[in-house]
């Protein structure tokens, strides 16, 4: 067999392995987690609640979120990493849960209660709550109390927010209020833990979301 000829296979070869890993990478291969985050739509659900994906989706999904929780982010990159593909049938409508009160007493107003709930609120006054959410979600806060007390204000100043406009929402009342509100409605709705999932109203654990997600 001349040199010749084996180029061409080899190279024809190649060419079908290239092609094979093609198709795995856009078939089979989740996409980054924030695919689509740009063109896809947004909305806010009850003046609460923001969400992405379709404007009449066919399938709606609650999810519940501490920022703080140290497996919320894996969670939400991998169920974001999922509908990336879907995002013209699938709405996934967040609520920020801080699994504490948010306004206990007029005392703790200053403390950390709650802040990354607030932050989120005060960033969407700004700027797409999803690009706050991803920058938070990409870069969680550390759970070491030193190295927490500066993050929202470094995050704060990362997405170049005004600052005095952002540190006044952030303990403003009304924004407390609605933090507060989410945590009383998401009490309501026996969320205990996060992250959770519900559709329909019930709750879905993660394997669960994943095979009816994997069915769309």
């Amino acid at each position: 067999m001349s040199r010749k000829t084996l180029w061409i296979i080899g190279g024809s070869i190649a060419g079908l392995l290239l092609a094979a890993l093609a198709v795995y990478v856009v078939v089979f291969m989740p996409p980054d987690w924030r695919s689509g985050v740009d063109e896809a739509a947004k909305g806010t659900e009850d003046g609460l609640y923001p969400w992405i994906g379709a404007r009449k989706p066919v399938l709606v999904i609650h999810e519940y979120l501490d920022f703080d929780c140290p497996f919320c982010s894996i969670g939400h990159k991998a169920i974001r990493s999922r509908i990336a593909r879907h995002y013209d049938k699938v709405r996934l409508v967040r609520h920020d849960y801080a699994r504490m009160p948010c306004a206990p007493n007029s005392a703790q107003k200053k403390y950390r209660t709650c802040e990354l709930v607030r932050a989120a609120i005060c960033a969407s006054a700004h700027m797409d709550y999803w690009a706050w959410n991803d920058a938070v979600i990409e870069a969680p806060r550390a759970r070491q109390k030193g190295a927490a007390d500066g993050y929202v204000p470094a995050m704060r100043d990362r997405m170049k927010l005004p600052a005095a406009q952002f540190d006044r929402c952030l303990y403003d009342d009304a924004t407390i209020a609605k933090a507060q509100k989410i945590y009383e409605e998401t009490k309501k709705a026996g969320v205990r833990a996060t992250p959770t999932y519900m559709v329909n109203g019930r709750k879905l654990r993660h394997h669960e979301l994943v095979e009816l997600l994997n069915d769309l």
